[in-house]
């Protein structure tokens, strides 16, 4: 009994120190992405900075890619927090626009990380799938305001994703255009994909559009019907 229990201990002892290395690890990784990228997480940089041995890392992460995964997953589900946040209870142009300045001030606040949140995910694990629906079902909300078909909301979600990312690189390695230039700028984007989600909207049949000029008629006409005269 007393080897049994001294087993257990021993066995309790290296699940905790392993954890706690497998802790420290990630948040190594998380502030190498921070301070320069998802390419400073390497076997080399980690081990160095949790101070293990490269081997011992690969046995407890599987490898420096599922790493990077992690910290994907990660920053992407932190992204998607803030968007949510910033879109609740808008739609149409006021969700566009809060969508695309959030993750404008975002990329301006935290850049490897923005950079990290959109980057392709190596291993689709669970995590990383949970992550990517909740990102995309923001995206879906938004296009679904403008009667966009589930036909064309995968390409228009693509789109968008490439407007945000293209849009804030080149601001941050703009050195030419003017502050308030590229704040008009980046309202002239929300404008054109406005154009292009609110097209690809299929339009309503005539008939029904003549039942609501009718309606509308209508109402005209009742409002605004000759009235016995004020004595």
């Amino acid at each position: 009994m007393a080897a049994r229990a001294a087993s257990t201990r021993k066995q309790s002892r290296r699940k905790y120190q392993a954890d706690d290395v497998m802790q420290r690890i990630v948040s190594a990784g998380l502030n190498l992405t921070r301070e320069g990228g998802l390419a400073e997480v390497t076997a080399a940089n980690v081990a160095r900075a949790v101070q293990v041995r490269e081997q011992a890392l690969v046995n407890l992460v599987g490898g420096i890619y599922q790493l990077r995964d992690g910290i994907i997953v990660r920053a992407l589900r932190d992204l998607t927090e803030h968007l949510t946040q910033a879109i609740s209870g808008l739609a149409g142009r006021g969700a566009l626009e809060a969508f695309i300045n959030t993750q404008r001030l975002y990329a301006q606040a935290h850049p490897h990380m923005h950079e990290a949140a959109l980057t392709r995910i190596t291993i689709l694990t669970p995590d990383a799938l949970e992550a990517m629906e909740a990102y995309a079902t923001l995206e879906l909300d938004i296009l679904k305001t403008y009667g966009v078909p589930a036909s064309r909301a995968a390409a228009l979600g693509w789109c968008l994703r490439a407007l945000v990312r293209g849009a804030t690189a080149l601001e941050a390695a703009d050195r030419l255009t003017r502050p308030h230039e590229i704040d008009q700028n980046f309202e002239q984007l929300c404008a054109l994909y406005e154009s292009a989600a609110t097209s690809s909207a299929p339009a309503r049949p005539r008939r029904q559009q003549n039942a609501a000029k009718r309606r509308k008629s209508a109402i005209i006409d009742n409002t605004f019907r000759e009235r016995p005269a004020l004595s």
